[in-house]
């Protein structure tokens, strides 16, 4: 599983938009662990997953299902919400993320 991880974390440096983004490998192992969730390394299909997206370079993550009905809810390494705060969307920053944010790939998978 770390050789996956290191795989994954190696390609995800590579496909970074600039020189000075980079992922938190750190962060990646943590926020895998609480959701309990695998590296994703290929290109099968998972229905359960955990995406990365690069945003000012600071990392964020979003949870996505095939069959859940959940929001859209990026949150960071502390796993703070970035748009979502005490049951209200920022409209403000949810339109900012949606239009500046980059998707690094998927990272995990149930």
């Amino acid at each position: 599983m770390k050789l996956q991880l290191i795989l994954l974390m190696l390609i995800l440096l590579t496909s970074c938009c600039k020189n000075d983004e980079y992922i938190n490998i750190s962060c990646v192992e943590n926020v895998l662990d609480k959701y309990k969730m695998k590296p994703k390394t290929d290109k099968t299909f998972s229905c359960h997953t955990m995406s990365l997206y690069m945003l000012d370079g600071i990392e964020y993550y979003a949870l996505d299902c095939c069959i859940c009905d959940i929001m859209f809810n990026p949150f960071d390494c502390n796993f703070n919400d970035y748009f979502y705060i005490n049951g209200q969307i920022d409209t403000i920053k949810a339109e900012y993320f949606n239009k500046n944010a980059i998707m690094i790939g998927i990272v995990g998978a149930l």
